[in-house]
């Protein structure tokens, strides 16, 4: 089960819990986009999110091990 913190320009931080399939992808002529499939804790539902890369200052995916 890995987790996923993604930073935004503001500061502020987002939490992903049970993360699969997380790949960077082209979404148009010079962007890309990051996706990948999560586990809403406080919802208990699996769901999946696509963030413009280009939107966040970076993130922090833990390594399977």
């Amino acid at each position: 089960m890995k987790s996923l913190i993604i930073w935004l320009p503001t500061g502020e931080t987002m939490k992903f819990e049970d993360v699969q399939d997380f790949e960077e992808e082209p979404i148009g002529y010079d962007d890309l986009a990051v996706r990948f499939n999560y586990m809403g804790v406080s919802t208990g539902v699996r769901r999946d999110a696509v963030f413009r890369r280009d939107t966040i200052m970076g993130w922090a995916l833990e390594q399977e091990g």
